[in-house]
């Protein structure tokens, strides 16, 4: 399996799941960041690949060891996506099987639509902005 062209297929992942965010976030009067994390670079590059979602005037904390734990949980259940939130209401780690067909609009749309069935309370948006 090839993993996906980093400047490509990740940009487009990344901006399709913020567009299907954004007006989540928008109708609070604030933003949601899609980033790449920094730790990944040398140590989970073959099988998994994370992303931080967040406000966008938020950081979300990256704990190195409960990623660890999260992905050998993931393998242990053959998962294609890890979801980790933040304490108190920093966002959510979303990690992917760093393979090019995990990386998709398609998927990107339905990791969306999973953050904002099940995890939008993790980002602490305002209810009257």
């Amino acid at each position: 399996m090839q993993p996906p062209r980093r400047d490509e297929e990740r940009a487009s992942f990344r901006s399709a799941l913020r567009e299907q965010l954004e007006p989540y976030f928008d109708v609070c009067g604030q933003h949601v960041a899609v980033e790449e994390i920094g730790i990944q670079q040398d140590e989970y590059r073959d099988p998994w690949f994370f992303l931080a979602i967040s406000r966008h005037d938020r950081i979300v904390p990256v704990d190195a060891s409960l990623l660890r734990e999260a992905m050998v949980e993931a393998d242990r259940h053959s998962a294609s996506r890890i979801i980790v939130s933040a304490p108190a209401q920093q966002g959510l780690l979303l990690g992917m099987l760093n393979q090019r067909r995990w990386w998709t609009l398609t998927r990107a749309r339905l990791c969306g639509q999973h953050i904002l069935r099940h995890f939008l309370d993790a980002f602490a948006l305002p209810e009257d902005p």
